[in-house]
């Protein structure tokens, strides 16, 4: 059967279940996946229908990554991370119907406005913090929080997604091998293969989006900083000094030494800009400063075993 035929078809065959109030648009296209906008009557909302061809996906992914995200998106339950509306499968078809998040990721928003002011930052990278505590909370590790990982929808609210290399752990304290992530996000200790701790690494990986929101660019790579001899991040003038020493601790090179949720939260930066973490969402601002590494980075997205 040829691919597109059969993703129409599956298409059709939603109509009814969703009940569908408008034609379904394809918004985007991968290599195995397609992802279709529509307004649901069923859910009384806007709607992502992500069908994925499972033909197409290599066996480990097919066996071990595409069955994990799906347990994780059905059973998730918090404001900031995407949850499923419906899991179903047709023929070699998975299809995966969530919120649709009308504003797109993080990236693409940066691509449009350059970077956030401090304020909305804190807005924004607070509701993340709240989604990955909640993960955290229940053992969960993401091991792949990334600007292209993060939507956000009408209301200017969050949404994590994507939780195929979330592992869940037996401790808080308890350490993995195997090397998931996207690079430049990930922390040194998996770049370098050693046994790492995947709650500290999440954390990493939230510093380096931080710092892009206030600056519009890629802080440099932890491997290159420790080929420096280790040095510390270089800011452009936009950050505060609040804001780079909250960084500068997320994005340390010493997983040990990285604070986790409740000393982020209690920072300089969040007791100066947060708001009790209740935030109103106002309309997102053009800057001046455009983005000029984001837009082009390219990140090599890997995880080396299944756990």
């Amino acid at each position: 059967m040829d691919a597109n035929f059969g993703i129409t078809t599956v298409v059709q065959e939603l109509c009814s279940t969703l009940s569908l109030t408008s034609d379904a648009k394809k918004i985007a296209k991968t290599c195995h996946s397609t992802v279709y906008r529509a307004h649901s009557a069923k859910f009384n909302c806007e709607v992502a229908i992500k069908v994925i061809d499972r033909s197409l996906i290599p066996l480990h992914i097919a066996k071990t990554y595409l069955p994990r995200e799906l347990k994780i998106t059905r059973r998730v339950h918090h404001p900031h991370l995407l949850r499923s509306l419906l899991i179903t499968h047709i023929r070699q078809f998975t299809v995966i119907v969530t919120e649709f998040c009308s504003r797109g990721s993080l990236i693409s928003v940066l691509n449009n406005i350059g970077r956030f002011d401090e304020r909305e930052a804190c807005r924004l990278f607070g509701q993340l913090l709240e989604g990955v505590k909640y993960m955290h909370d229940h053992l969960l590790a993401h091991r792949d929080i990334k600007l292209e990982n993060i939507l956000l929808n009408e209301a200017n609210d969050v949404r994590l997604i994507d939780y195929g290399f979330a592992v869940r752990m037996e401790h808080p304290r308890q350490r993995t091998m195997s090397g998931c992530g996207s690079r430049p996000y990930t922390a040194l200790s998996i770049v370098q293969k050693r046994p790492y701790n995947p709650f500290s690494t999440d954390f990493y990986s939230c510093g380096f989006v931080l710092y892009t929101m206030l600056t519009g660019k890629w802080p440099t790579d932890a491997e290159e900083r420790y080929r420096k001899g280790g040095v510390d991040v270089d800011y452009p003038s936009p950050p505060s000094e609040e804001a780079k020493e909250l960084i500068t601790r997320l994005l340390t090179l010493d997983d040990e030494e990285r604070p986790g949720y409740e000393e982020i939260v209690g920072s300089k930066w969040f007791m100066k800009y947060g708001t009790k973490r209740k935030y109103r969402r106002p309309k997102l601002m053009r800057t001046n400063c455009m983005i000029d590494i984001v837009m082009s980075a390219n990140t090599s997205t890997s995880c080396a075993s299944s756990k």
